[in-house]
């Protein structure tokens, strides 16, 4: 279902309203999802136990409307599908959840939010049981974004209904001047992680982790 809201509807010739919405039955006629045999039923079990949250349900003019609360390709209208975030202090703090060999780029280039339409931040650390979605469980660096410096320089930030921050940076990209902290999963520095010119690190913090 992933794929036909967030990317292919316009692609597989399914209608998509501005908010992100298509209807139920439109999705359920799609070949790939009529040779799963789903039903309604199916979908609504899906959307309620979807661990991540990722998708709504809401009944439009006496029809019901299915849609991904965030992740898209397809060009929606953000006002529609996401609440602005205003003050920063709202979310104290926003994450971001990478790989080492991605860092390679990000720490000289920024966060790029590459073919998708935001960059996508959870509200919490790891293993905060508030989190629900923002950050593949398998990430390997831990990238902490100062939420109000970059409100300050124009960036704007949105929050889904399953409590995803969102930011499409400026021209696409959070630079790393705009990084907060910097750490592995486990919530280390390490020395990799020291390459970024625009961090500053307490290295006795740093040489103590170092002889755990």
């Amino acid at each position: 279902m992933s794929y036909f809201l967030r990317h292919g509807a316009l692609k597989e010739g399914i209608p998509i309203r501005q908010d992100g919405f298509v209807l139920v039955q439109d999705l359920l006629k799609q070949p790939a999802i009529v040779k799963l045999k789903a039903n309604l039923q199916i979908i609504r079990n899906i959307v309620d136990n979807n661990d991540k949250k990722r998708f709504e349900l809401k009944e439009i003019d006496g029809q019901l409307y299915i849609r991904c609360v965030q992740g898209h390709t397809i060009e929606i209208n953000e006002e529609e599908l996401l609440e602005k975030i205003v003050d920063p202090q709202q979310f104290p703090v926003i994450v971001h959840g990478t790989y080492f060999q991605a860092w390679d780029l990000i720490k000289d280039t920024g966060l790029n939010k590459t073919a998708r339409q935001h960059i996508h931040f959870a509200v919490g650390l790891p293993g905060n049981e508030a989190v629900i979605s923002g950050m593949r469980n398998t990430c390997e660096v831990i990238i902490e974004v100062d939420m109000e410096k970059a409100m300050k320089a124009g960036i704007q930030f949105y929050v889904s209904n399953n409590g995803v921050v969102l930011s499409s940076g400026i021209d696409g990209v959070i630079a790393p001047e705009f990084f907060k902290r910097v750490t592995n999963r486990k919530g280390q520095i390490s020395i990799s992680l020291l390459e970024c010119r625009f961090l500053t690190f307490n290295h006795e913090i740093l040489v103590q982790q170092q002889q755990m």
